[in-house]
């Protein structure tokens, strides 16, 4: 009887080995993914799930922002924080299409620590060198494959902050 029981335990260690093998290479592979590609594999709804990144940038503090166009073909914004086994989505930032170019959407995210503001929008008027929101220079940032840049800054504000623009004389 013996024997059995080794058996029984050599294919429980043979099994937990293997267990522990596959979610290793699930965890290093969704560690690996960009935010974009992450977003690419939730499951979000279809009116914003994505289709085509138009910008991402990770910032100092882990938080990431990705610019992309859902597959309705609207101009959409996810925050997403990182964590041990990718990232996890603060949230979307409603959106926006052509006809709300030189308008602005101010959204509030939390992470259950901190509070996370984002106010994005889209410039098609390339005399614009500068936007402001409450006297903070936004970042403007061109989109690969279209005539439009969009511009975004994250903070921290009590209401929607004050949009000004700069334009070349």
């Amino acid at each position: 009887m013996k024997p059995r029981n080794y058996a029984r335990r050599g294919l429980l260690l043979l099994f937990l080995v293997v267990a522990f093998i596959v979610f290793g290479v699930f965890l290093i592979h969704r560690a690996n993914l960009s935010p974009y590609e992450y977003l690419m594999k939730t499951k979000a709804d279809d009116r914003i799930a994505p289709s085509e990144l138009l910008y991402q940038e990770t910032l100092d503090d882990g938080i990431s922002v990705v610019f992309y166009i859902s597959t309705r073909g609207k101009y959409e914004c996810a925050l997403m924080g990182r964590t041990v086994y990718g990232y996890k989505i603060l949230g979307y930032s409603g959106s926006l299409d052509m006809d709300d170019a030189g308008t602005y959407l101010y959204s509030s995210f939390t992470d259950g620590q901190q509070k996370t503001d984002i106010c994005w929008g889209i410039l098609v008027d390339e005399s614009m060198q500068e936007v402001f929101l409450d006297n903070e220079p936004c970042s403007i940032v061109d989109t690969a494959y279209r005539d439009f840049r969009i511009f975004w800054l994250i903070g921290s504000w009590e209401s929607p902050p004050l949009l000004t623009t700069d334009t070349l004389s």
